[in-house]
């Protein structure tokens, strides 16, 4: 990733994570090297694991906006 405002890059990593809302438990999790949020919200729901069922809708704050169309 870039490193600040500087034109030097340093190695770093971009976590996220779906927490079930009622529970708070973490039910999915992953980590990349994207510099920001954007266009992670598609990964971090498929990395939900099948015990929790379908994912009937999805919370996510403005970070994770995309203009690329959810791909099932």
């Amino acid at each position: 990733m870039k490193g600040g405002n500087s034109a030097a890059f340093e190695q770093c990593y971009n976590a996220q994570a779906a927490v079930e809302v009622q529970s708070r438990l973490i039910v999915g999790a992953r980590i990349g090297t994207t510099g920001n949020d954007q266009e992670q919200l598609v990964p971090t729901v498929r990395a939900i694991g099948p015990q929790v069922g379908t994912v009937a809708a999805v919370l996510a704050d403005r970070g994770l906006r995309s203009t690329r169309r959810w791909e099932k």
